[in-house]
């Protein structure tokens, strides 16, 4: 699978601010509208921050997020920035697998699963297709697109092994609204050829 991914590292989506009653900030996707320097293209991006219940052995500089990049109504790509250089993955024979990473994942209330994302040239990156994006989303692994009425996850923790070290442990509050995010990147469901 080949992912075009624009990485952006500071000042790309300016935080929105929002209070509930009692000064609590509910969980929101920051959304900018970008342009590729390189082709001139217009594409979304939307960045959801989180926070370590298990930092990295060093500390991290900034908190973890997962940025959404969509194109033309399309998805284009999705990462996790851990904030540490994570382990690779073992083969049956206890290889190292380069590249790739097993992330485990508690969806809400859920038991933990795991999944098989890409290790960035950094090493603290990892990518991941539509399919754990909607897995993130609903809290279930839904085979292509989300459905009109889809209940939303309410929180992700996601786990990973950092490179010589103990796991990082990373919760997520999932914002409950997500129409935007899921127009722009095209996961709406279909029933008999048509969109919902």
């Amino acid at each position: 699978m080949k992912l075009a991914f624009t990485v952006c590292l500071i000042g790309c989506i300016v935080p929105a601010v929002a209070q509930q009653s009692g000064g609590v900030t509910p969980a929101q996707w920051q959304y900018a509208n970008k342009e590729d320097p390189m082709s001139g293209k217009l594409f979304d991006m939307f960045l959801l921050e989180g926070r370590y219940l298990t930092p990295p052995s060093l500390g991290a500089l900034h908190v973890p997020s997962i940025t959404v990049q969509c194109a033309g109504g399309k998805f284009t790509g999705a990462l996790l920035s851990v904030g540490a250089v994570v382990q690779s993955s073992r083969d049956a024979l206890g290889h190292m697998v380069s590249g790739q990473v097993i992330v485990d994942m508690r969806l809400d209330e859920n038991k933990p699963t795991g999944d098989q994302w890409g290790i960035g040239n950094d090493g603290q990156t990892l990518f991941f297709d539509q399919f754990s994006l909607t897995k993130l989303l609903t809290g279930r692994m839904i085979w292509g697109r989300l459905g009109k009425e889809e209940p939303l996850a309410r929180r992700v923790r996601l786990s990973v092994g950092e490179a010589f070290s103990n796991p990082i442990v990373m919760q997520f509050d999932m914002p409950q609204d997500a129409t935007q995010l899921v127009q722009s990147c095209g996961l709406m469901g279909r029933r008999n050829g048509r969109k919902k």
